[in-house]
């Protein structure tokens, strides 16, 4: 895995970064939202300077809410890390190359109006209430295509499952048939089965050291036990303790790490100091490593 990835300089972390970009522009094909959606996503990872992946774009080339994207997020971060001295500090670190200049200016002169209330706002609510279409009852024809992309869109997680919730969703409805259930109810059952895997794993994407146990596809047990499992944790072990070694501040013994916590905050079993240390320094600038 670490092999791959040097022996490669990195093009195998390029190439998941543009099918992300696919993917998601995908998505919000699949869910009708336009090209004011589509075609921003494709330019999620490209900079100002043109630096970015996969590099086609840049500077006014790059749709003006992406360039607002690209700068709230990093914005958000440092000023939860630091306040609002760190995001003005990244601002002006990464004006004209990261950032697109004017943006930078602007949030510079109107820093403490648009960082006021950051901390306790609601995302979800706030940009539903900017935008009053976005809480618009769907029809039953535009329902059915959003759980079919949001259905198509969680089987990307692996080749091996391609399909396979549309498969489940036809296999449920012929079972309600079957039993002789109501046709609205058979429309209900092939609908929940479309997303019963997003509403199993949810958020699978985010480390949680807190979850239950549960069926994991990754490394998980029974008929979805994966036979690459010990040499993924063999990988993943190496890779953890190489890295450690490489400070004399950090223990390199995974088993002797106590679980830590951090809330709001995914840390890996024994980071949860190495974390808070190295988000202190990007506010700062002094890096642990």
């Amino acid at each position: 895995m670490v092999g791959t990835f040097l022996a490669t300089a990195g093009r195998s972390a390029r190439r998941v970064m543009e099918e992300h970009c696919q993917e998601a522009s995908d998505l919000a094909g699949w869910l009708e939202l336009g090209p004011a959606v589509c075609e921003p996503l494709l330019q999620a990872f490209e900079r100002w300077d043109r630096r970015g992946v996969p590099g086609l774009a840049g500077g006014d080339g790059l749709a003006p809410a992406i360039r607002l994207v690209h700068l709230a997020d990093v914005l958000e971060a440092f000023h939860h890390a630091g306040g609002a001295e760190a995001a003005l500090q990244v601002a002006r670190e990464r004006r004209g190359t990261q950032f697109d200049p004017d943006l930078v200016d602007c949030f510079c002169a109107r820093h403490a109006e648009i960082l006021d209330g950051l901390g306790g706002i609601s995302a979800w609510e706030e940009v539903i209430a900017l935008d009053p279409r976005l809480g618009a009852a769907l029809s039953d024809d535009q329902l059915d295509r959003a759980l079919c992309a949001f259905a198509d869109f969680s089987d990307l997680k692996s080749p091996l499952r391609l399909g396979h919730s549309r498969g489940v969703a036809e296999l449920a409805a012929q079972a309600g048939v079957a039993l002789g259930l109501p046709a609205a109810d058979v429309v209900t059952l092939r609908r929940a089965a479309l997303v019963h895997d997003p509403g199993r794993f949810p958020a699978p994407d985010v480390l949680d050291i807190g979850r239950g146990d549960g069926p994991n596809l990754g490394f998980g047990h029974g008929i979805h036990y994966c036979l690459g499992a010990p040499l993924a944790r063999l990988e993943a072990r190496v890779a953890f303790e190489e890295r450690c070694g490489m400070r004399r501040d950090v223990d390199a013994d995974l088993t002797s790490c106590p679980v830590k916590w951090l809330a709001g905050r995914a840390a890996a079993r024994g980071f949860a100091d190495q974390y808070r240390r190295n988000t202190h320094a990007q506010a700062t600038g002094q890096w642990v490593w």
